[in-house]
């Protein structure tokens, strides 16, 4: 690995909005779905292949391969660890990865402005709120309702509720009823039946 390469990894690893900790998720999130969800994208410039957007997920790829991992240990030990035992039972090697690679720059910057830029007038990506996060997970994945979701489509259903739900539309309202009932929540799947009792109300 040349000199430059050793540099950029510790940069990323040491940045503030990076991170130790942000690598571990990555690394945990490549583990978890058995591969890196984005696209790299990269400027084919001289001969040369830049990644240009990625470079996240590229350092989190790079610790995971030989022994580069030893860059970290002493200031990072924690992660190290980490990163260690991964690489035990997987090999980053067999992972593919796809990337989009332009040969004009200005191409590439639209295109990476455009994935950090939001909904755009609808030319983006748009940032889900957390119900419809839990709508969607329910829809395709199966899993039940969160306890704020259920909570919201029951206030919804209300015709007397109208005024609330208008005023909770738009807010984390789904996170903070987790947060509210949590205790509450805790004590219910003690007792089975009280809990599949609260539930069939929010149905």
């Amino acid at each position: 690995m040349h000199d430059h390469e050793e540099e950029a990894i510790l940069t990323f690893v040491q940045l503030n909005k990076v991170g130790p900790k942000k690598i571990e998720a990555l690394i945990q999130e490549i583990v978890e779905t058995g591969g890196v969800l984005q696209d790299f994208i990269m400027l084919h410039t001289n001969g040369e292949h830049v990644v240009y957007d990625g470079n996240r997920r590229l350092t989190a790829l790079k610790l995971l391969m030989n022994d580069t991992a030893e860059l970290i240990k002493v200031k990072y030990p924690s992660t190290y660890r980490f990163i260690e035992k991964v690489k035990q039972s997987f090999q980053v090697e067999s992972l593919a990865l796809y990337t989009k690679v332009y040969s004009d720059p200005e191409s590439m910057e639209n295109h990476v402005i455009k994935i950090h830029s939001g909904e755009q007038s609808g030319a983006g990506q748009i940032t889900w709120s957390s119900n419809e996060k839990d709508t969607f997970t329910a829809q395709f994945i199966g899993q039940q309702f969160n306890l704020g979701n259920m909570i919201y489509k029951k206030i919804d259903a209300d015709p007397n509720n109208k005024e609330l739900y208008g005023k909770i539309k738009n807010e984390s309202y789904t996170t903070t009823f987790e947060r509210m009932f949590k205790r509450v929540l805790m004590k219910f799947h003690q007792d089975p039946f009280c809990y599949e009792r609260m539930i069939k109300c929010l149905i």
